[in-house]
């Protein structure tokens, strides 16, 4: 597969270049608009508990009510999830579960994946990977690794994506592979540079290039083999480390 070098000479790259402008200002307006999703969200679930504490209802309309909160929540979830990733950009290190984090990517993918038909196998540790660090940085990170393979896997024949996250000694590993056919191994290095891409259509090729400095920031690393597919380590914390 060639690779494609975003140009704004080219009438192609122009067009791309607005797409990706029009995508760009939507997101401006992701955070006011997740903040007003959100109070609704709680006052539709603080009317709900008030219906619920009504000792008249029927146990039918009580489960209901129940699948109303339920579904409020975990729309409240997505919502917080979207707001992490489009918040503005600032240096900011607290302790991070990355578990947690790529949960929260993966969900905002879950109605995406299963519309395409991708079958994700995802193998994660019971236990918490703790690491210093942003996570709205590390989440957009893993964003892109995950829409990468969506992209990848639009014209394969067997749409998987296999998503393993461990711990190797002091350093959490994340590897993301899909069946889609792999890199040329000319063109490993080459992936990860900015407006570099494999693909077609609405792509800058800025997406691995935005991993591997998120990656660096962290003092980590990212690289690309056919057998595990990107891999991804970052250094946990001392105390998660020492649990090993």
């Amino acid at each position: 597969m060639a690779l494609n070098h975003f140009d704004l000479g080219d009438p192609d790259g122009l067009d791309r270049f607005a797409a990706l402008f029009r995508y760009a200002e939507v997101g401006r307006c992701v955070n006011a608009a997740a903040h007003e999703i959100n109070n609704h969200l709680t006052a539709m679930m603080a009317y709900a508990d008030l219906v619920q504490m009504d000792s008249g209802i029927a146990d039918e309309a009580r489960q209901m009510v129940e699948r109303v909160i339920d579904a409020a929540e975990k729309c409240s979830e997505l919502v917080s999830c979207l707001n992490a990733v489009a918040r503005k950009d600032w240096d900011l290190h607290n302790q991070i579960d990355l578990k947690k984090v790529l949960g929260d990517v993966l969900r905002l993918r879950e109605h995406a994946l299963r519309h395409q038909k991708i079958n994700l196998e995802l193998d994660c540790p019971e236990t918490a990977l703790r690491m210093v660090g942003d996570a709205p940085k590390l989440q957009m990170a893993l964003l892109h690794l995950v829409l990468n393979a969506e992209e990848a896997l639009e014209k394969a024949d067997v749409r998987q994506l296999r998503v393993r996250l461990c711990q190797e000694g002091d350093q959490a590993v994340l590897d993301l592979w899909n069946s889609a056919p792999p890199v040329d191994p000319a063109d490993v290095e080459a992936i990860f540079d900015p407006f570099t891409t494999t693909k077609t259509g609405v792509n800058l090729g800025f997406g691995l290039a935005a991993v591997r400095t998120a990656a660096t920031y962290h003092g980590g690393s990212v690289s690309y083999t056919p057998e595990r597919g990107f891999v991804l380590t970052l250094p946990l914390a001392k105390e998660s480390a020492e649990q090993a």
